[in-house]
C-alpha cells in the first residue's frame, strides 16, 4: 500500500465516522463500502490515484469534506476523480428522480475511463445489499443502472462485464420468477455456473450470453401446477429461440424440453 493510498484510507474512515455515517441496510460503519470499492479497483490494477479516489469517492457527497480540501491533501488528479464520481444533479429543481438520473447518466458517460472504472466498482458493491434488503427500491435502482451501463463503456472491461452480469442476473431472476419457472434459491444454487443465457434485460434490450451469468433453470414440474407448467413451456421455447439467434445448440445451457 502506497503512502497516498494509506492516507486516503485513513482520511475516508475519519470523514465518514465524523458524521456518524452507517450503511443503510446493515448498520455497518460506512467506511467499509469505500474500502471494498478501493480493493476492487486495486485488484484490477488501478493506479494509486484511482485507488485513493475509490476510498474517497463519497466524502464530498456525504461528509463535510470539500473539493478544495481534497486538492490540498491528495492533489488535483485524485480530487478530479472524486469530482467526477460526485452526483451533480441532486437539487429537486432539476426535475424528478428520473430526469435527474438521466442528466447524471449523460454526465457519467463523458467522465474519464479511470473514473468510470471506480464507478463500476461502486455499482457492483452497492447492488448486492440493495437487491437483498430493499426489493422495492431495487426495481428502480437496477433499471437505472442498466441504462447507465449502456452508455458508460470506457471503464475497465472486466469490471464492466461483472457489472453487466450483476444487472443481467437480477433481471433474469425477475423474468424467470414472473413465469413461475424458478425460485430465488434455485438461482442462488447456480451462482457458480459459468456461461449462462439470459432472455431479457441485456444491454441491448435483447438476449445475450454473459460470462459468469446465471442460467435459467426450467423444471419439468412447476410448483404452480399445470398453469405454471404451461408458462415454463413458453419460457423454455423463448430460451431456445434465443439460443438459435446466438448460434447455440438446444440443451447447451441446461434448459429442459417442454413439459
Amino acid at each position: 500500500m502506497t503512502d497516498l493510498i494509506m492516507r486516503a484510507a485513513i482520511y475516508s474512515r475519519a470523514a465518514h465516522q465524523a458524521v456518524g455515517q452507517r450503511r443503510k441496510y446493515t448498520g455497518e460503519p460506512y467506511h467499509l463500502h469505500p474500502k471494498a470499492v478501493a480493493k476492487t479497483v486495486e485488484s484490477i490494477g488501478g493506479t494509486p490515484e484511482m485507488v485513493a479516489a475509490a476510498y474517497l469517492h463519497d466524502v464530498v457527497e456525504d461528509t463535510h469534506v470539500t473539493f478544495r480540501a481534497l486538492v490540498h491533501e491528495f492533489g488535483p488528479t485524485v480530487a478530479g476523480y472524486v469530482f467526477d464520481l460526485t452526483d451533480q444533479f441532486i437539487d429537486p429543481d432539476w426535475g424528478n428522480r428520473a430526469q435527474r438520473k438521466a442528466m447524471e447518466r449523460d454526465r457519467l458517460a463523458r467522465i474519464s475511463a479511470e473514473a468510470q472504472t471506480i464507478k463500476l466498482a461502486d455499482l457492483i458493491d452497492n447492488t448486492q445489499s440493495i437487491v437483498e434488503r430493499d426489493p422495492g427500491f431495487a426495481r428502480v435502482y437496477m433499471a437505472e443502472k442498466r441504462e447507465l451501463l449502456k452508455v458508460m463503456r470506457a471503464g475497465d472491461s472486466h469490471l464492466l462485464e461483472l457489472a453487466w452480469g450483476v444487472v443481467d442476473t437480477y433481471f433474469g431472476r425477475r423474468d424467470a420468477e414472473t413465469h413461475g419457472c424458478v425460485s430465488s434459491a434455485a438461482i442462488l444454487d447456480n451462482s457458480r455456473h459459468q456461461g449462462g443465457i439470459f432472455v431479457s434485460g441485456g444491454r441491448d434490450g435483447d438476449s445475450r450470453r454473459s460470462r459468469g451469468a446465471l442460467p435459467y433453470q426450467v423444471p419439468t414440474e412447476s410448483r404452480d401446477g399445470l398453469l405454471g407448467m404451461d408458462r415454463c413451456a413458453q419460457f423454455a421455447r423463448r430460451v431456445r429461440a434465443a439460443q438459435g439467434r446466438q448460434g447455440g445448440s438446444p440443451g447447451s445451457s441446461g434448459i429442459v424440453s417442454d413439459p
